[in-house]
Protein backbone atom coordinates (compact mmCIF):
# COMPACT_ATOMS: atom_id res chain seq x y z
CA UNK A 1 0.00 0.00 0.00
CA UNK A 2 1.55 3.55 -1.05
CA UNK A 3 1.87 6.32 1.67
CA UNK A 4 -1.40 8.95 1.64
CA UNK A 5 -2.82 11.94 2.76
CA UNK A 6 -6.62 12.18 2.26
CA UNK A 7 -9.27 14.55 3.37
CA UNK A 8 -12.77 15.20 1.58
CA UNK A 9 -14.68 18.42 2.87
CA UNK A 10 -18.15 17.59 1.07
CA UNK A 11 -20.70 17.62 3.28
CA UNK A 12 -22.95 14.76 1.79
CA UNK A 13 -27.23 15.51 2.51
CA UNK A 14 -28.85 12.79 1.40
CA UNK A 15 -32.41 11.62 1.77
CA UNK A 16 -35.99 12.92 0.33
CA UNK A 17 -35.93 16.76 1.90
CA UNK A 18 -31.82 16.96 0.78
CA UNK A 19 -32.80 19.98 -1.71
CA UNK A 20 -34.17 22.34 0.81
CA UNK A 21 -31.43 22.31 2.93
CA UNK A 22 -29.40 23.95 0.28
CA UNK A 23 -29.73 27.61 1.64
CA UNK A 24 -28.54 26.59 5.14
CA UNK A 25 -25.52 24.52 3.89
CA UNK A 26 -24.49 27.41 1.28
CA UNK A 27 -24.68 30.15 4.18
CA UNK A 28 -22.79 27.85 6.33
CA UNK A 29 -20.38 27.83 3.51
CA UNK A 30 -19.53 31.60 3.12
CA UNK A 31 -20.44 35.10 4.35
CA UNK A 32 -21.54 35.86 1.15
CA UNK A 33 -25.34 36.44 0.33
CA UNK A 34 -24.77 36.21 -3.77
CA UNK A 35 -25.18 32.64 -5.34
CA UNK A 36 -24.66 31.42 -8.72
CA UNK A 37 -26.58 28.29 -9.75
CA UNK A 38 -25.27 26.70 -12.75
CA UNK A 39 -27.68 24.44 -14.88
CA UNK A 40 -28.52 23.17 -18.17
CA UNK A 41 -32.14 24.54 -18.37
CA UNK A 42 -33.24 22.35 -20.93
CA UNK A 43 -35.46 19.70 -19.31
CA UNK A 44 -38.66 20.26 -18.14
CA UNK A 45 -38.07 17.39 -14.68
CA UNK A 46 -35.25 20.23 -14.12
CA UNK A 47 -37.50 23.18 -13.13
CA UNK A 48 -38.90 22.06 -9.89
CA UNK A 49 -35.69 20.97 -8.18
CA UNK A 50 -34.20 24.73 -9.50
CA UNK A 51 -37.55 26.24 -8.38
CA UNK A 52 -36.90 24.23 -4.94
CA UNK A 53 -33.27 25.36 -4.81
CA UNK A 54 -33.46 28.95 -5.36
CA UNK A 55 -36.54 29.02 -2.58
CA UNK A 56 -33.92 27.16 -0.18
CA UNK A 57 -31.27 29.90 -1.15
CA UNK A 58 -33.71 32.63 -1.06
CA UNK A 59 -35.10 31.98 2.42
CA UNK A 60 -31.66 31.88 3.61
CA UNK A 61 -31.34 35.16 2.49
CA UNK A 62 -29.42 34.83 -1.09
CA UNK A 63 -29.73 36.72 -4.25
CA UNK A 64 -29.33 34.22 -7.13
CA UNK A 65 -28.21 34.66 -10.54
CA UNK A 66 -28.18 31.44 -12.63
CA UNK A 67 -25.98 30.49 -15.67
CA UNK A 68 -28.16 28.32 -17.78
CA UNK A 69 -27.02 26.47 -21.33
CA UNK A 70 -24.90 23.75 -19.98
CA UNK A 71 -24.65 21.37 -21.96
CA UNK A 72 -23.03 16.92 -22.28
CA UNK A 73 -19.02 17.30 -22.31
CA UNK A 74 -19.01 20.57 -21.26
CA UNK A 75 -17.77 23.72 -22.68
CA UNK A 76 -14.95 26.02 -21.63
CA UNK A 77 -16.97 29.26 -23.61
CA UNK A 78 -20.07 27.84 -20.65
CA UNK A 79 -17.20 28.42 -18.07
CA UNK A 80 -15.68 31.38 -19.74
CA UNK A 81 -19.60 32.82 -19.33
CA UNK A 82 -19.55 32.27 -15.91
CA UNK A 83 -16.43 33.43 -14.68
CA UNK A 84 -17.79 36.72 -16.04
CA UNK A 85 -20.80 36.59 -14.55
CA UNK A 86 -19.22 35.73 -11.16
CA UNK A 87 -17.44 38.65 -11.27
CA UNK A 88 -20.26 41.03 -11.99
CA UNK A 89 -22.36 39.65 -9.77
CA UNK A 90 -19.95 39.14 -6.85
CA UNK A 91 -20.69 36.17 -6.39
CA UNK A 92 -19.75 34.39 -3.07
CA UNK A 93 -20.80 30.60 -3.72
CA UNK A 94 -21.26 28.51 -6.86
CA UNK A 95 -23.72 26.06 -7.30
CA UNK A 96 -24.11 22.94 -9.61
CA UNK A 97 -27.31 21.45 -10.40
CA UNK A 98 -27.77 18.29 -12.49
CA UNK A 99 -25.22 16.25 -13.31
CA UNK A 100 -21.21 16.19 -13.73
CA UNK A 101 -21.32 18.82 -16.90
CA UNK A 102 -23.19 21.20 -14.22
CA UNK A 103 -20.97 21.12 -11.39
CA UNK A 104 -17.92 20.39 -13.44
CA UNK A 105 -18.91 23.88 -14.99
CA UNK A 106 -19.71 25.21 -11.70
CA UNK A 107 -16.25 24.27 -10.47
CA UNK A 108 -14.58 25.56 -13.45
CA UNK A 109 -16.12 29.52 -12.79
CA UNK A 110 -15.42 29.00 -9.05
CA UNK A 111 -12.04 28.71 -10.14
CA UNK A 112 -11.77 30.84 -13.02
CA UNK A 113 -13.41 33.91 -10.87
CA UNK A 114 -10.23 33.85 -8.91
CA UNK A 115 -7.57 33.18 -11.69
CA UNK A 116 -6.14 36.65 -12.85
CA UNK A 117 -5.69 34.82 -16.46
CA UNK A 118 -7.89 32.66 -18.51
CA UNK A 119 -9.34 29.92 -17.20
CA UNK A 120 -8.34 27.33 -19.32
CA UNK A 121 -4.67 27.81 -18.05
CA UNK A 122 -5.69 25.79 -15.29
CA UNK A 123 -7.12 22.64 -17.43
CA UNK A 124 -3.82 22.89 -19.64
CA UNK A 125 -1.85 22.46 -16.84
CA UNK A 126 -1.97 25.50 -14.39
CA UNK A 127 -2.36 25.22 -10.73
CA UNK A 128 -5.76 26.27 -8.92
CA UNK A 129 -4.62 28.89 -6.11
CA UNK A 130 -7.92 29.49 -5.06
CA UNK A 131 -11.77 29.40 -5.86
CA UNK A 132 -14.76 30.36 -4.67
CA UNK A 133 -16.90 27.38 -2.40
CA UNK A 134 -18.67 25.13 -4.94
CA UNK A 135 -21.99 23.48 -3.92
CA UNK A 136 -24.04 20.34 -5.49
CA UNK A 137 -27.32 19.25 -6.27
CA UNK A 138 -26.45 16.15 -8.54
CA UNK A 139 -29.58 15.03 -10.10
CA UNK A 140 -28.06 11.55 -11.95
CA UNK A 141 -26.28 9.00 -10.36
CA UNK A 142 -22.95 8.92 -12.81
CA UNK A 143 -19.86 11.43 -12.77
CA UNK A 144 -19.61 11.07 -8.81
CA UNK A 145 -18.78 15.44 -9.27
CA UNK A 146 -19.93 16.35 -6.49
CA UNK A 147 -17.45 14.41 -3.78
CA UNK A 148 -14.39 14.58 -6.36
CA UNK A 149 -11.64 17.40 -6.91
CA UNK A 150 -12.06 17.63 -10.42
CA UNK A 151 -13.29 19.79 -13.46
CA UNK A 152 -13.17 18.65 -16.60
CA UNK A 153 -14.21 20.64 -20.08
CA UNK A 154 -14.16 20.75 -23.56
CA UNK A 155 -12.12 23.24 -25.62
CA UNK A 156 -14.57 24.84 -28.15
CA UNK A 157 -11.86 25.66 -30.50
CA UNK A 158 -9.70 22.54 -30.04
CA UNK A 159 -11.91 20.07 -29.30
CA UNK A 160 -9.60 19.25 -26.10
CA UNK A 161 -11.05 18.00 -23.21
CA UNK A 162 -8.90 18.10 -19.85
CA UNK A 163 -9.33 18.47 -16.48
CA UNK A 164 -8.25 20.38 -13.46
CA UNK A 165 -8.04 19.44 -9.96
CA UNK A 166 -7.11 20.83 -6.68
CA UNK A 167 -8.64 19.64 -2.75
CA UNK A 168 -10.35 23.17 -2.77
CA UNK A 169 -12.66 22.20 -5.75
CA UNK A 170 -14.25 19.14 -3.74
CA UNK A 171 -17.89 20.97 -3.06
CA UNK A 172 -18.03 21.81 0.38
CA UNK A 173 -22.05 19.86 0.16
CA UNK A 174 -23.82 17.92 -2.19
CA UNK A 175 -27.56 18.06 -1.09
CA UNK A 176 -28.77 14.85 -3.10
CA UNK A 177 -32.26 13.23 -3.67
CA UNK A 178 -32.82 9.71 -5.34
CA UNK A 179 -35.82 11.35 -6.44
CA UNK A 180 -34.76 13.38 -8.70
CA UNK A 181 -33.08 10.66 -10.71
CA UNK A 182 -36.71 8.77 -11.57
CA UNK A 183 -37.75 10.73 -14.64
CA UNK A 184 -34.21 9.96 -15.79
CA UNK A 185 -34.23 8.88 -19.85
CA UNK A 186 -33.00 5.20 -19.45
CA UNK A 187 -30.06 6.09 -21.49
CA UNK A 188 -28.22 8.67 -19.09
CA UNK A 189 -29.65 5.92 -16.54
CA UNK A 190 -27.48 3.45 -18.97
CA UNK A 191 -24.89 5.85 -19.14
CA UNK A 192 -24.60 7.08 -15.57
CA UNK A 193 -24.21 2.98 -14.32
CA UNK A 194 -21.13 3.14 -17.05
CA UNK A 195 -19.60 5.80 -15.87
CA UNK A 196 -19.79 5.05 -11.95
CA UNK A 197 -18.33 1.36 -12.92
CA UNK A 198 -15.13 3.05 -14.85
CA UNK A 199 -14.86 5.03 -12.10
CA UNK A 200 -14.25 1.78 -9.53
CA UNK A 201 -12.30 0.25 -11.92
CA UNK A 202 -10.12 3.02 -12.60
CA UNK A 203 -8.19 2.35 -9.47
CA UNK A 204 -9.13 -1.58 -9.04
CA UNK A 205 -7.27 -1.98 -11.90
CA UNK A 206 -4.15 0.16 -10.64
CA UNK A 207 -0.84 -1.69 -9.98
CA UNK A 208 -0.77 -1.95 -6.16
CA UNK A 209 -0.53 -4.42 -4.19
CA UNK A 210 -1.09 -5.35 -0.77
CA UNK A 211 -4.75 -3.72 -0.61
CA UNK A 212 -7.16 -5.76 -0.16
CA UNK A 213 -9.46 -3.14 1.76
CA UNK A 214 -9.58 -0.86 -0.93
CA UNK A 215 -10.06 -3.59 -3.53
CA UNK A 216 -12.77 -4.95 -1.31
CA UNK A 217 -14.85 -1.88 -1.53
CA UNK A 218 -13.79 -1.07 -4.73
CA UNK A 219 -16.18 -4.87 -5.39
CA UNK A 220 -18.61 -3.68 -3.45
CA UNK A 221 -19.36 -0.48 -5.81
CA UNK A 222 -18.97 -2.44 -8.80
CA UNK A 223 -21.50 -5.55 -7.38
CA UNK A 224 -24.18 -2.60 -6.08
CA UNK A 225 -23.82 -1.13 -9.68
CA UNK A 226 -24.53 -4.70 -11.36
CA UNK A 227 -27.23 -5.35 -9.04
CA UNK A 228 -29.17 -2.42 -9.07
CA UNK A 229 -28.42 -0.56 -12.38
CA UNK A 230 -30.94 -3.04 -14.22
CA UNK A 231 -33.47 -2.76 -11.22
CA UNK A 232 -34.10 1.24 -11.88
CA UNK A 233 -34.03 0.93 -15.76
CA UNK A 234 -36.91 -1.41 -15.26
CA UNK A 235 -38.58 0.62 -12.20
CA UNK A 236 -37.69 3.82 -12.50
CA UNK A 237 -39.33 5.11 -9.29
CA UNK A 238 -37.64 2.55 -6.97
CA UNK A 239 -36.17 4.47 -4.11
CA UNK A 240 -33.97 2.08 -2.55
CA UNK A 241 -32.33 1.18 -6.16
CA UNK A 242 -31.68 4.45 -7.30
CA UNK A 243 -30.19 5.47 -3.65
CA UNK A 244 -27.97 2.35 -4.30
CA UNK A 245 -26.72 3.54 -7.09
CA UNK A 246 -26.70 7.53 -6.37
CA UNK A 247 -24.16 7.04 -3.52
CA UNK A 248 -22.15 4.50 -5.46
CA UNK A 249 -21.51 7.53 -7.68
CA UNK A 250 -20.37 9.50 -4.90
CA UNK A 251 -18.07 6.77 -3.50
CA UNK A 252 -16.49 5.89 -6.65
CA UNK A 253 -14.94 8.85 -7.17
CA UNK A 254 -15.01 10.54 -4.05
CA UNK A 255 -11.06 8.76 -3.60
CA UNK A 256 -11.89 7.63 -0.49
CA UNK A 257 -12.26 3.84 -1.64
CA UNK A 258 -8.57 4.33 -3.49
CA UNK A 259 -6.13 5.82 -0.86
CA UNK A 260 -2.97 3.76 -1.07
CA UNK A 261 -3.76 2.91 -4.59
CA UNK A 262 -2.16 3.59 -7.67
CA UNK A 263 -4.99 4.03 -10.10
CA UNK A 264 -5.39 2.94 -14.24
CA UNK A 265 -6.73 6.08 -15.76
CA UNK A 266 -6.28 5.12 -19.96
CA UNK A 267 -9.61 3.85 -19.91
CA UNK A 268 -10.90 7.51 -18.77
CA UNK A 269 -8.12 9.44 -20.45
CA UNK A 270 -9.08 7.69 -24.18
CA UNK A 271 -12.45 8.10 -23.38
CA UNK A 272 -11.67 11.97 -22.46
CA UNK A 273 -10.10 11.95 -25.92
CA UNK A 274 -12.97 10.65 -27.89
CA UNK A 275 -15.61 12.67 -26.02
CA UNK A 276 -13.81 15.77 -27.11
CA UNK A 277 -13.27 15.18 -30.33
CA UNK A 278 -16.60 13.35 -31.07
CA UNK A 279 -18.92 14.85 -28.73
CA UNK A 280 -20.39 11.30 -27.47
CA UNK A 281 -21.72 10.33 -24.08
CA UNK A 282 -19.06 10.03 -22.14
CA UNK A 283 -20.57 6.96 -19.99
CA UNK A 284 -21.64 5.05 -23.54
CA UNK A 285 -17.52 5.27 -24.49
CA UNK A 286 -16.42 4.02 -21.60
CA UNK A 287 -18.64 0.91 -21.78
CA UNK A 288 -17.10 0.44 -25.22
CA UNK A 289 -13.82 0.86 -23.66
CA UNK A 290 -14.11 -0.71 -20.54
CA UNK A 291 -13.98 -4.54 -20.88
CA UNK A 292 -10.83 -3.98 -24.18
CA UNK A 293 -8.79 -2.38 -21.30
CA UNK A 294 -9.34 -5.12 -18.89
CA UNK A 295 -8.44 -7.61 -21.86
CA UNK A 296 -5.15 -5.25 -21.96
CA UNK A 297 -4.81 -5.24 -18.25
CA UNK A 298 -4.91 -9.16 -18.37
CA UNK A 299 -1.53 -9.79 -20.66
CA UNK A 300 0.00 -8.61 -17.66
CA UNK A 301 -2.05 -9.17 -14.49
CA UNK A 302 -4.32 -12.22 -14.85
CA UNK A 303 -4.50 -12.55 -11.12
CA UNK A 304 -6.28 -8.97 -10.93
CA UNK A 305 -8.59 -10.27 -13.53
CA UNK A 306 -9.65 -13.53 -12.46
CA UNK A 307 -10.74 -11.75 -9.43
CA UNK A 308 -12.48 -9.20 -10.82
CA UNK A 309 -14.63 -11.77 -12.33
CA UNK A 310 -14.75 -14.02 -9.61
CA UNK A 311 -15.70 -11.04 -7.24
CA UNK A 312 -18.08 -9.06 -9.26
CA UNK A 313 -19.79 -11.67 -11.58
CA UNK A 314 -19.48 -14.50 -9.74
CA UNK A 315 -17.55 -16.44 -12.28
CA UNK A 316 -16.67 -19.74 -10.65
CA UNK A 317 -12.73 -19.61 -10.34
CA UNK A 318 -11.23 -21.85 -12.51
CA UNK A 319 -7.90 -23.48 -11.29
CA UNK A 320 -6.51 -25.38 -14.14
CA UNK A 321 -7.30 -22.67 -16.93
CA UNK A 322 -7.73 -19.58 -14.50
CA UNK A 323 -7.57 -17.58 -17.95
CA UNK A 324 -11.21 -18.94 -18.98
CA UNK A 325 -12.07 -16.98 -15.65
CA UNK A 326 -10.77 -13.95 -17.02
CA UNK A 327 -12.44 -14.40 -20.20
CA UNK A 328 -15.55 -14.97 -18.79
CA UNK A 329 -15.70 -12.23 -16.13
CA UNK A 330 -14.36 -9.73 -19.19
CA UNK A 331 -17.95 -11.55 -21.81
CA UNK A 332 -19.85 -10.96 -18.61
CA UNK A 333 -18.92 -6.91 -18.44
CA UNK A 334 -19.20 -6.48 -22.01
CA UNK A 335 -22.75 -8.56 -21.70
CA UNK A 336 -23.79 -6.49 -18.73
CA UNK A 337 -23.58 -3.30 -20.63
CA UNK A 338 -25.00 -4.48 -23.72
CA UNK A 339 -27.94 -5.41 -21.23
CA UNK A 340 -28.62 -1.34 -20.07
CA UNK A 341 -28.62 -0.62 -23.84
CA UNK A 342 -25.09 0.39 -24.14
CA UNK A 343 -23.00 0.42 -27.56
CA UNK A 344 -19.71 -1.94 -27.78
CA UNK A 345 -17.93 -0.96 -30.69
CA UNK A 346 -16.83 2.61 -31.92
CA UNK A 347 -19.23 2.07 -34.87
CA UNK A 348 -22.37 2.27 -32.56
CA UNK A 349 -21.18 5.74 -31.38
CA UNK A 350 -21.06 6.90 -35.16
CA UNK A 351 -16.53 6.74 -35.13
CA UNK A 352 -15.68 5.20 -37.96
CA UNK A 353 -12.47 3.90 -37.05
CA UNK A 354 -10.18 2.86 -40.54
CA UNK A 355 -11.13 6.64 -41.49
CA UNK A 356 -10.22 8.25 -38.71
CA UNK A 357 -7.46 5.97 -37.24
CA UNK A 358 -4.55 8.28 -37.99
CA UNK A 359 -6.52 11.22 -36.48
CA UNK A 360 -6.70 9.53 -33.66
CA UNK A 361 -3.17 8.40 -33.25
CA UNK A 362 -1.77 12.02 -33.21
CA UNK A 363 -3.82 12.72 -31.03
CA UNK A 364 -2.88 10.14 -28.42
CA UNK A 365 0.34 10.04 -28.65
CA UNK A 366 0.70 13.99 -28.59
CA UNK A 367 -1.52 13.23 -25.09
CA UNK A 368 1.39 10.86 -23.98
CA UNK A 369 3.85 12.75 -24.67
CA UNK A 370 5.32 12.52 -20.61
CA UNK A 371 4.36 8.32 -20.91
CA UNK A 372 2.39 9.35 -17.78
CA UNK A 373 -1.51 9.60 -19.39
CA UNK A 374 -2.23 5.89 -20.21
CA UNK A 375 0.18 4.36 -17.70
CA UNK A 376 -0.01 0.97 -18.65
CA UNK A 377 -0.04 1.70 -22.49
CA UNK A 378 1.65 3.01 -25.13
CA UNK A 379 0.16 4.71 -27.67
CA UNK A 380 0.64 1.96 -30.11
CA UNK A 381 -1.21 -0.41 -27.60
CA UNK A 382 -3.70 2.40 -27.28
CA UNK A 383 -4.36 2.21 -31.26
CA UNK A 384 -4.67 -1.53 -30.85
CA UNK A 385 -7.44 -1.26 -27.90
CA UNK A 386 -9.41 1.28 -30.47
CA UNK A 387 -9.09 -1.16 -33.21
CA UNK A 388 -10.47 -4.28 -31.29
CA UNK A 389 -13.88 -2.24 -30.48
CA UNK A 390 -13.73 -0.60 -33.95
CA UNK A 391 -17.13 -2.77 -34.80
Amino acid sequence: MRDFEYQNQTELVFGRDAIGKVGGRAAAATGSRRAMLVRSGRSAWERPIRDEVVASLEEAGFSVCELEGVVPNPRLSKVREGVELARAEDVGIVIGLGGGSAIDTAKGVAAGACHDGDVWELYAGGEVTGNLPVGAVPTIAATGSEASVFSVVTNDDTLEKLGCGAPSLRPVFACMNPETTFTLPAWQTACGAADIMAHAMDTYFGDSRDVELQNMLLESVMRCVVRFAPQALATPDDYEARAQLMLAGTYAMSQQLGVGHSTNLAPHEIGENLGGLYDVTHGAILAVLEPACVRAVMEGDPERVVRFANRVFDVPVDTEDPRRTAEEGIARLGAFFRSLGLPATLAELGIDFASERERLFGRVAAWDADGEIYQRYSPEEVDRILESVAG
